[in-house]
């Protein structure tokens, strides 16, 4: 990403979270969207973000496949 397309997207958020203008702020000191966020998180006193509980685990899978169960035939005798 450009300084210009950093100097727009700063501005953006410092709009939205309303927090003041830093000149001492250097773009070259925040190369991801994560430093970005923290220093927004600082600046405006949001709190941290709660962690996701991790996904189920899955269960392993089988050694072998299952066997197919056999369909006997219906068989209806007339009488």
């Amino acid at each position: 990403m450009d300084t210009v397309k950093q100097a727009e997207v700063f501005a953006a958020v410092r709009a939205e979270y309303d927090v003041e203008r830093d000149d001492t702020l250097q773009l070259r000191d925040f190369p991801t969207l994560r430093h970005v966020t923290a220093w927004v998180r600082e600046k405006a006193g949001l709190p941290e973000p709660v962690a996701a509980a991790p996904p189920p685990a899955a269960a392993p899978p089988r050694s072998r496949p299952r066997p197919r169960r056999r369909r006997w035939p219906i068989r209806c005798w007339r009488r």
